[in-house]
């Protein structure tokens, strides 16, 4: 078993999961303060449903346990957590926002609980119960924390993040202690159980109704002001977030036999690694000379030919070792640039255009796109930052842009602005265009 503790173990394991959540209407108006009070309200009215719910399985779990360190431990995360019901369900109440309606999530949850009370599952209850809570208040926290954090937002006043982080340590030691003994596979079971739990509370902040208009989901938001949107991305992240040479490699060894394994697959790695490090090579030399001062993109199409000669050598090398016809037709970030350009002359009427890229061979078309992302900004951060150009994230952008509707939503992100934003992984941009 891992040395790293549970909790955070399974904070990072599951951590695409709460994307929908953090792209919702619900979410990106809060954090930008746009949110409508009443839904608001209406929004702590039915987290306090969801605490009081958690202080009864608490004390269901309680009456599980045998060892006195773990009943005061849950005694006092079921007072903790009754006090922040109450505030929750003070703020709805104040506003004549209650309400007592069963929660179509809690009642999933409920279900999913009550189906671990057979057989040997049944004693893995409390690990379960902390499973669900420990899920739901990592999600509050990635919520609420651009809320809580900043003195002057409207909504400020009703959260304390040094409270909710209080809270949210001991939910974690106390799942941590109780999970601590577990077997592998009940390990697997509670695993299981969390990603499970994750995925209804982020489904409902996801899906919470808002009535006013939204920058998120993009598509829809594009929709409405009858723009089509027009997405690109470099092959390579079509495969994986590493390049495609692995792929390539094992569809050229997979049926070999092991004598002429043993003879192809050296010369692969020695290609690989030959390409890595004449890259790194080229990119130090495109970045030689003093950092521009500010961003200028015609500086930056010069200084990317060295690029560009670079990329057509090591396509030669490839075509040296493959089989069959190759059409060389944009192996350059210029001539990728010219394709780009005429994919979106195809499209007609008023387009938004989108470009998902990690190389250096994408930055003309990351900067000609209404929005450039970067998968991993590690890969083109020291380029970046030596020709000037932004890097910002995409999430916090899309904050501060909610505050912009009043504009057209693609004078919102413009083509050639000098900044790109940065994502982790494909599940955030999925919630930022598609939504849940």
């Amino acid at each position: 078993m891992s040395n790293t503790r549970l909790s955070k173990r399974l904070e990072e394991q599951f951590f695409d999961t709460i994307f929908p959540a953090l792209y919702s209407p619900y979410s990106i108006g809060l954090q930008a303060g746009t949110l409508p009070f009443e839904k608001f309200c209406k929004s702590m009215s039915c987290e306090s449903l969801f605490l009081e719910e958690f202080g009864e399985w608490l004390q269901m779990a309680e009456e599980q346990v045998t060892n006195d360190f773990h009943v005061f431990s849950l005694k006092n995360l079921r007072k903790s957590i009754c006090r922040y019901a109450c505030s929750r369900a003070q703020i709805a109440g104040d506003m004549g926002e209650f309400t007592t309606t069963s929660l179509h999530t809690t009642t999933k949850m409920s279900e999913l609980l009550h189906s671990s009370e057979h057989g040997n599952a049944k004693e893995l209850t409390p690990s379960f119960v902390l499973a669900i809570i420990a899920s739901c208040f990592r999600l509050y926290a990635h919520i609420y924390s651009t809320v809580a954090w900043n003195t002057a937002h409207s909504f400020n006043r009703w959260f304390d993040m040094n409270y909710l982080e209080t809270t949210i340590l001991e939910i974690e030691n106390t799942f941590d202690e109780l999970s601590y003994s577990l077997t592998r596979e009940d390990s697997i079971k509670v695993e299981d159980f969390y990603q499970q739990a994750l995925q209804l509370v982020a489904e409902f902040f996801a899906t919470l109704p808002i009535s006013e208009e939204s920058i998120v989901p993009l598509y829809s938001a594009l929709d409405r002001l009858n723009v089509k949107l027009v997405f690109f991305s470099n092959f390579d992240l079509t495969c994986s977030l590493d390049d495609s040479i692995s792929f390539l490699e094992e569809l050229a060894t997979s049926n070999l036999s092991e004598p002429k394994f043993d003879e192809v697959f050296p010369n692969w790695q020695s290609r690989a690694r030959s390409y890595i490090d004449k890259e790194k090579i080229c990119m130090r030399s495109v970045q030689n000379g003093s950092p521009a001062p500010t961003f200028d993109y015609e500086g930056i199409c010069i200084a990317l030919e060295q690029f560009a000669k670079f990329e057509m050598e090591a396509n030669t090398t490839v075509e040296s070792i493959t089989t069959g016809d190759n059409s060389r037709k944009v192996e350059s970030p210029m001539e990728k640039r010219e394709y780009f350009a005429s994919l979106k002359a195809r499209t007609e009427g008023d387009k938004f255009t989108i470009y998902i890229g990690r190389r250096a061979g994408d930055l003309l078309c990351l900067l000609e796109a209404n929005i450039g992302i970067i998968i991993d900004k590690e890969s083109l951060g020291p380029l970046c930052d030596h020709f000037a150009i932004q890097l910002k994230p995409l999430h916090s952008s899309v904050v501060e842009n909610q505050n912009q509707l009043s504009l057209d939503l693609p004078h919102c992100w413009k083509p050639l602005s000098g900044i790109l934003y940065y994502v982790d992984s494909w599940a955030e941009i999925e919630a930022f265009i598609l939504g849940w």
